[in-house]
């Protein structure tokens, strides 16, 4: 028997989460203006609800792990988001690096 799985996360602006999903190589639809469903890969038929970030999916496709290793998403909804905010306060991106850990660093340059 299925179940619905629903994980919490902060995806919630629409802008940010289509490059987070793009970068991520998530191939994505709209449902609706708040709600984007993954199309293929690991989290095929996982939706995205863009006003409450809550992601679901079904236990027949995806485990709660599944739902909850969406870290790599987050990561990178993330940096879309601190990308923005570096550009809004004139900054550049000097480099972006991964260490041994998975962690990004990014260099920035603020221009005054």
């Amino acid at each position: 028997m299925s179940h619905r799985v629903t994980f919490k996360s902060n995806i919630t602006d629409p802008d940010l989460a289509k490059a987070a999903l793009i970068d991520c190589k998530m191939p994505f639809e709209p449902l609706s203006e708040n709600v984007v469903r993954i199309t293929g890969g690991p989290m095929a038929n996982a939706t995205i609800n863009l006003q409450t970030g809550e992601a679901v999916s079904d236990s027949d496709y995806h485990s709660r792990a599944d739902l909850e290793d969406l870290g790599g998403l987050r990561q990178a909804y993330s940096e879309a988001e601190f990308r923005r905010q570096a550009v809004r306060q004139g900054a550049t991106i000097e480099s972006r690096k991964i260490n041994e850990h998975g962690e990004v660093k990014i260099l920035c340059r603020m221009h005054g």
